[in-house]
């Protein structure tokens, strides 16, 4: 068992923001990037252990290296970097997380593998299609098997995974029969169809909003289109610090 300050110490390693949020220039106001000292419960000789588990300082952190790796071997695709000797080669100077000059390489392809992972992978139009079934088919599905009340049910929500399209496919429940409708395109590779993709130039990506709603307006005469038949997914690709670069 763990007291409550021990879980206060595991709780802002994994979301350090949630208990100080980050400021001023690249972070606080020495520009370091790192979260402010605030209300973190960790003492101030201690601040590197927040470069392990969600290094808001440089992006360097062992969360991933773990789905970087573990997403490389599941689809196949060859790792061009070595986390392993990137841990070998770091060590803790003046209370941070720092690594060896001459693996500035191996940094770069670490950075350049998850925006290959990202731009191939993530958000692949098929990936992001079944993506937005599974969680149609959850919605559709909230009302029976109030799968959102295990947000707050530790013992039960440990235990969702990936049976839960199981049950729902098997059950004959008609109050299910939506929700079992989707899952079934899924494994029938009936997916939802991208119509369409633009690129918008970052000086006015702050200032377009484009809705559901503006396409559906569009649309010639007679059309039948609803804002509820339109997902639109807007995001932005980077090498994890936005236009900055980040070794």
């Amino acid at each position: 068992d763990i007291d409550a300050h021990e879980l206060d110490v595991v709780k802002s390693l994994i979301a350090p923001y949630s208990f100080a949020p980050k400021h001023g220039n690249n972070g606080n106001g020495n520009g370091n990037g790192r979260v402010s000292r605030g209300a973190l419960p960790v003492d101030e000789d201690k601040m590197f252990l927040y470069d392990v588990v969600a290094n808001s300082r440089n992006g360097i952190d062992v969360d991933k290296f773990d789905y970087i790796a573990r997403d490389c071997l599941n689809i196949g695709h060859k790792v061009s970097y070595d986390f392993r000797r990137l841990m070998a080669y770091s060590k803790v100077i003046d209370n941070e997380v720092c690594f060896a000059a001459k693996e500035a390489y191996q940094v770069y392809e670490l950075f350049h593998t998850r925006y290959t992972l990202f731009k191939q992978v993530y958000t692949h139009r098929a990936t992001k299609a079944v993506e937005f079934m599974i969680c149609d088919a959850l919605v559709e599905a909230e009302p029976v098997l109030h799968l959102s009340d295990a947000v707050d049910d530790m013992e039960r929500y440990s235990k969702l995974g990936d049976s839960v399209l199981r049950i729902i496919e098997q059950s004959t429940d008609e109050r299910l029969a939506k929700s079992r409708a989707i899952i079934r395109n899924i494994r029938r590779r009936k997916l939802y169809v991208m119509v369409g993709e633009t690129l918008i130039p970052r000086h006015v990506s702050g200032h377009l909003r484009v809705t559901e709603q503006d396409i559906v307006s569009h649309q010639p005469s007679g059309g039948t289109l609803r804002p509820e038949d339109i997902i639109l997914h807007d995001f932005s690709l980077h090498y994890g610090k936005g236009d900055q670069n980040p070794v």
